[in-house]
Formats: C-alpha cells, sequence, structure tokens
C-alpha cells in the first residue's frame, strides 16, 4: 500500500511529485473511510482486486474522483 513509484499521470493528479509521494500509503490521499479498509483488505489477500472510484485529496486540498485500477 506504499508508494514505490508514481507515473506523471498521477503526479499531475495529486499535485504532489513522484519523490514527495515515495514511501507514503496510499490511503493517506483517500477520502473514504470504507476505500481505506479495502485497500488494506485487497493487500492482506482478503479480498478481489477491480476497479473503484474514489475520492482523493490533492497536495492543494482540493477533492478528485477518480476511477482506480487496484494492483499489487
Amino acid at each position: 500500500g506504499f508508494y514505490v513509484r508514481v507515473n506523471r499521470t498521477e503526479e499531475r493528479l495529486l499535485g504532489y511529485t513522484n519523490e514527495e509521494l515515495r514511501g507514503r500509503h496510499v490511503s493517506d490521499f483517500i477520502v473514504e473511510k470504507d476505500s481505506r479498509a479495502a485497500i488494506v483488505d485487497k493487500i492482506e489477500g482478503k479480498a478481489k482486486l477491480q476497479s473503484v472510484e474514489r475520492t482523493f485529496i490533492r497536495k492543494d486540498g482540493r477533492r478528485i474522483s477518480v476511477l482506480t485500477e487496484d494492483r499489487l
């Protein structure tokens, strides 16, 4: 669940650089608590990977909705 590598699209969407995101947990940027728990369940193999819409908090504080595809 920690950022290891970030593509330029995600940098632009969230407003952070690759260096600022690396090592941080993806749930640090997600608004919905159930989405945070779902990510942990997927990492632990308790849930199936799928596409889902999530609300992220950008560096400037704005919220954006993004359709994400979870990958491990």
